[in-house]
């Protein structure tokens, strides 16, 4: 199986095939750039390290950091053996995710920000895939910035990115890349202002920021489902509890694989079940056994 195909299958959240197809894709992208002619050997090392890193994001979606780390590092490893910054600029950004999820944020901030000045694209010349990579890396630095308690700074790096966005915009992206690089865009953007927002206690903002976001999936997947979990965390806040577990409800049937790994979700549908004045009713029970929240 392709790596591209495999790439679609983890966007569409079917972990448990894309788990099982990955070793073998890994194992064959070893082998091909371990024997690849001097002419070949930058694509095939390209190839291996973007093998690699999708790996490490399923590991960091299923929560095993430390297999995530090792994935990361090892796929950072063969981009630095392709000579391929775009490449190696997305495993960074992956890298940065994992040192979030693990609370560091300054480290997150730190690794983002150096990373995206070293590859700092001019705007008149630059492929749309490098506009991308920057992108990303700035994407990560404002979610982590956001969480630190630095909210200007946040801010004024999405402004960064959504000039990027803006500039890719103009341009057809070119193909050969994992989902992930083609994904960034406006609206994705807009997320990331969104997603500050709660981090900021803010709901009201959220909602607002959220009414131009378009109301499918996006190709990340990931990214437009935590931005419902945002949504569904604010109308919880306005105590518009319908709302919400309709919002939970739509993730649950598009993205229940991803939904049942995220501890957000969790704490939305716990905070709605022990404020609600009425009787639980049974998709708010679904959702709880499926986030396993204790009521």
């Amino acid at each position: 199986m392709r790596l591209g195909t495999i790439d679609r299958l983890y966007q569409s959240n079917d972990y448990a095939a894309t788990l099982t197809a990955l070793p073998t894709l890994l194992l064959d992208a070893r082998v091909t750039a371990e024997t690849a002619s001097d002419a070949d050997r930058p694509a095939a090392y390209a190839l291996l390290a973007r093998s690699r890193h999708l790996t490490g994001n399923l590991l960091i979606q299923l929560r095993a950091g430390d297999l995530a780390q090792i994935a990361l590092t090892e796929a950072l490893d063969a981009a630095h053996r392709a000579g391929d910054r775009v490449v190696g600029a997305t495993v960074i950004q992956g890298m940065c995710w994992l040192l979030m999820r693990q609370g560091r944020l300054a480290e997150a901030t730190e690794l983002a920000i150096s990373t995206a000045d070293q590859i700092e694209p001019q705007f008149r010349r630059a492929a749309p895939a490098e506009l991308s990579a920057w992108g990303w890396l700035l994407m990560g630095a404002a979610a982590a910035y956001a969480r630190d308690n630095q909210p200007d700074t946040a801010a004024e790096v999405v402004d960064a990115a959504h000039a990027a966005a803006v500039r890719i915009g103009e341009r057809r992206p070119e193909s050969g890349h994992l989902m992930m690089v083609g994904g960034f865009d406006t609206h994705r953007v807009q997320m990331q202002r969104a997603e500050n927002a709660a981090v900021a206690d803010d709901p009201d903002r959220v909602l607002d920021l959220a009414r131009l976001v378009p109301p499918g999936p996006t190709p990340v997947g990931s990214s437009w489902q935590r931005h419902r979990l945002d949504v569904a965390w604010a109308y919880a806040q306005q105590r518009r509890y319908p709302e919400a577990t309709n919002t939970l409800v739509e993730l649950r049937e598009y993205a229940p694989a991803w939904l049942r790994q995220q501890r957000y979700a969790r704490d939305i549908v716990q905070s709605i079940t022990e404020r609600r004045r009425r009787a639980m009713s049974a998709e708010l029970a679904d959702l709880a056994s499926l986030v396993g929240c204790t009521t």
